[in-house]
Parts: structure tokens; sequence; C-alpha cells
């Protein structure tokens, strides 16, 4: 069955942790998060692309595009709708985009697999994924990274501590009593962790590490020095692009449950994002940004969306909802090969 979409935005503070990119002594981590949820069909049916004016003109201004890039574009997705009326409860999705990344730039991508049953929740990381305006006008804007393993795997633990407080917040929004819209519609035993690059490392760690994730996908992402001797049980989806990257080679020989490896033909590294789309709309528009700079493959824009979400949406259907899946038996798409490990 497919829902119609919406989005509603939330914003969580873990005062038992500080925030380790500042050095304010009170500042205590905070996430901006944006929930994908089915919907009931609305008239209202395109959200802003990013809920927050100020961030969409800082995250424009900081990609070098112009200020008001981001406030042409628009997802199909009601803003603050009511849930699918229906008895239902969804599996749980915690999703992290890719370094430098706003979760914003997913949102088309995460609306039409929220419309596959699921519950996305999409986290903004303070201080690593362009600017971050949160409710009370305070901004987060990212800060440059120091090269070296030892701070690419720190900044990978931390993320999966996001990652992994999320779903205990969302454990407390989901209880009846908690008056939130998804009260009591949220399937808490069959949750799921994934991401982008940077996201996509971090979700591997999470698996490892908390049990409550029972299924995990890494879309193109590393993963940390820290399962160099270890690796999660849950079943496992690697989808690469074609730029390679070889500490997944040997991760995905370790991972001990199922397991899947897509490779996508002709994708570029952030073709698992939204930027293809929002590249071809801003160059039709007369503002033409180059490709290469953007990591993005030769596949045309809606082959690519059409292709991340049947893989998603097969994966996390197979063991989050149950559905029997041929896709990575026989793929459909001549752009795919699949590897699977039982």
């Amino acid at each position: 069955m497919r829902f119609a979409a919406g989005t509603a935005a939330y914003e969580w503070a873990d005062a038992s942790r500080p925030e380790p990119l500042t050095s304010a002594p009170d500042d205590v981590r905070r996430l901006a998060v944006r929930a994908w949820y089915p919907a009931a069909p609305s008239a209202a049916e395109r959200a802003p692309y990013f809920l927050e004016p100020r961030s969409a003109e800082l995250n424009a201004t900081l990609a070098g595009l112009p200020a008001d890039a981001f406030s042409r574009f628009e997802v199909t997705a009601a803003l603050d709708a009511e849930p699918a009326s229906s008895t239902q409860r969804f599996p749980v999705l915690i999703f992290s985009p890719g370094m430098s990344t706003p979760a914003e730039l997913y949102g088309r991508h995460l609306a039409e697999l929220a419309s596959h049953g699921f519950v996305i929740f999409a986290l903004s990381h303070p201080y690593a994924t362009g600017a971050v305006v949160f409710a009370n006008g305070n901004l987060a804007l990212e800060q440059p990274e120091a090269p070296g393993l030892e701070v690419r795997d720190a900044s990978i633990a931390s993320w999966s501590v996001d990652q992994r407080f999320a779903l205990s917040q969302v454990e407390r929004l989901a209880a009846p009593d908690s008056g939130d819209r998804l009260a009591g519609r949220l399937a808490l035993d069959r949750a799921g962790v994934l991401g982008h690059s940077r996201g996509g490392a971090a979700a591997a760690l999470s698996c490892r590490d908390d049990p409550r994730f029972t299924t995990c996908a890494n879309l193109d992402g590393s993963v940390s020095t820290a399962l160099t001797s270890s690796a999660p049980q849950q079943p496992f989806l690697l989808m690469r692009s074609e730029l390679g990257e070889s500490t997944l080679d040997d991760f995905f020989q370790r991972l001990s449950g199922p397991a899947r490896r897509v490779d996508v033909t002709g994708a570029g590294h952030n073709d698992f994002s939204d930027l293809p789309q929002l590249a071809a709309e801003l160059a039709a528009r007369g503002t033409v940004l180059d490709a290469d700079s953007l990591l993005l493959g030769a596949l045309p824009p809606e082959r690519s969306q059409q292709l991340n979400t049947a893989v998603l949406a097969a994966f996390f259907g197979e063991w989050l909802q149950g559905r029997h899946t041929d896709l990575f038996i026989d793929p459909p798409f001549t752009e795919l090969r699949v590897q699977s490990r039982r």
C-alpha cells in the first residue's frame, strides 16, 4: 500500500552530554530533526524544502548559490499532516546525512520512502552538516574538520551516539500518552538506522553497539576503524557508487548476518541525495553547477531517485515489514549489481 507523506520538525537536547564542538561550558548536544511519515491525504501536499527560511538562505550561501535558491524548491509532503488513518504501526528509521550536507537535501528521497510505510527521523548534526538553525534562533555553523583517522573516527562515534539518543527520544514520543501525532503509531520493535557517507559510517557503528536497531544500511560511506575487527550481526545493506570506498570490501566480508551489497553503475557519491534533481532544476533556471565538484554521476536525476527508493524500500520492506522481494535475486534495473550473503 502506498501512502501520502507528511513532515514535521522536532528538536531534542541531550542534557547529559556536553556539546563536543564548542567551548561553552553549558552547551549541551542538541539535534534538529525532521520527520517523514505516512500521512492522510491532504490538499496541502507540498511543504517547503527547508522549514526554517534562515537555514535555507544560509545553506544556499554556503553552497555558493543565490540566497533564495532553496526557497524555490518544495517537497511532496504535507507539513504537520495527520498520520495515515489506520491502526497500523509503522517501522522507524533513523537517518543521518553526509558530512557537510544538510539533512534537508535528502527530503525528496525520504518523503518517497515514507510513502512506502516507514517513519523516518532525519538528523541534523550540529557544526557538521551545514548551517543548523534551532527554534530559539541559535545557529550552529559547520566547523572545518581536521584531517586524520582519529578525528574522523571521533566524529563517527559522536554521530552514532546522536542516532542512538534519537531512537530513545522516539521511544518517548511513541508512548500513547506523549501527545505527539505519532503516539501509538510506531513499531519500535522494527527499527532501523541508515545514513549516507559519514552518516552511513555512523549507522554501521550504531548497529554494532545498539541491538534496538534490527536492520541497517550504509549508503556509500566508509566505516570506522572501531569496526576493523568486528561487525554488526543484523541484516545489513551496502549501497555503493562508482567512487569505490575501499573500507567496505573487508567490512562486507565480515558481516555475519544477512547482507546485501548493491553497486550502482553510473552513480556518483552524492546521487544518494536530492542533489542530482536540485542541480538539474537550478540549471533550468540559469544556475549551472559542476557535476564533478558535486560528486554526481552519469545517471539521470529521476533514475537515481527511482533506484534508491526501490532498493531501500525493498530492503527495509523485507526485514521490517515482512514483504517478499525478488529485487536482490533478479534486479529489475540494469544499473544494479547485487551480491548477497546469508
